[in-house]
């Protein structure tokens, strides 16, 4: 029976009110992500020295956002968006998004051309949304959300989302929700399902034994069932110590720009031993000090 991947990924700082959300639909030719923050600011500036990009950089990626707003910056191009407005981005170059809101919402969706929609011109255009067109999709995408992993709810859920960005004058072309769907094998299912819930508990100092557990296979055949899964779905990792590794230092990153957050604190939240730990993997990383980031964020502005 054909199924689809859902994942929901979730690490926060409960001492301050802040975490990172991502519910996602996974697919090899489009991703559809809404995001939620609270009280953090995720800045991309901050991790391009730090970790080489990967996945699909080449396709169009639709931004819609909800609260918040949203910087985005590609060669050439930077603009502010504010709740309603939308923008449409095609680059060959990195873009770089600044996240910001408490709470930050927002609907991303990237596609091959020619799957969901068409080519779409290069560079960065934007619009906005009428107030009743914005209160809609924000039931639509919480629709999707609340598919949580429950495959048969989600591609109608899915469409319904998409055919209101297509009456917002998004150029998506119609489609029936089982065409949204495509065949993934069980195994795939059990792994993107595993992979969400150890990166939604870093406090637990996820290893590789984790997934063992959790999958019934050796740790080399989990790393390179994972290192198969980031390359076919286009994630912006290699195998699963650099999953891993990623992971813990971004949330760690975002979290340390919570007003109430501290080293220490974010060091338990994210599953280093000591802030010495969470120190040296920064400085490994080229990242600002934990105690500098929530400064450097802000001079990123």
């Amino acid at each position: 029976m054909a199924t689809m991947l859902l994942s929901h990924r979730r690490a926060g700082l409960a001492a301050a009110g802040a975490w990172v959300e991502t519910h996602a639909v996974v697919h090899t030719s489009y991703r559809l992500h809404v995001v939620e923050n609270r009280r953090v600011v995720c800045d991309d500036g901050l991790f391009f020295g730090a970790f080489d990009r990967r996945g699909q950089l080449g396709r169009p990626v639709l931004t819609v956002v909800l609260s918040g707003r949203a910087r985005l910056r590609t060669p050439g191009a930077e603009r502010w968006l504010v709740p309603g407005d939308l923008a449409v981005l095609h680059a060959k170059g990195a873009i770089e998004m600044r996240q910001e809101g408490d709470p930050f919402r927002s609907i991303a969706l990237e596609w091959d051309p020619g799957t969901l929609g068409g080519a779409v011109p290069g560079g960065l255009s934007s619009g906005r949304l009428a107030p009743q067109d914005l209160a809609k999709l924000e039931t639509a995408a919480r629709n999707v959300c609340a598919c949580g992993r429950d495959a048969s709810r989600a591609p109608s859920a899915i469409a319904a989302l998409l055919a209101r960005l297509r009456a917002s004058g998004i150029p998506l072309d119609a489609h029936e929700p089982g065409a949204l769907v495509e065949p993934v094998a069980p195994q795939l299912v059990r792994l993107s399902r595993a992979l969400d819930d150890v990166l939604s508990d870093l406090a637990g100092n996820p290893a590789g034994v984790d997934l063992d557990t959790a999958l019934g296979l050796s740790a080399r055949q989990v790393n390179r069932l994972v290192t198969t899964f980031n390359a076919r779905f286009a994630f912006n990792a290699a195998g699963w110590r650099d999953t891993r590794n990623r992971r813990r230092l971004m949330v760690a990153a975002v979290l340390l720009t919570a007003p109430t957050a501290t080293t220490e604190r974010v060091t338990t939240a994210v599953g280093y031993a000591a802030p010495t730990a969470l120190c040296h993997a920064f400085a490994q990383a080229g990242l600002p000090s934990p105690g500098s980031i929530a400064r450097a964020v802000e001079h990123l502005l």
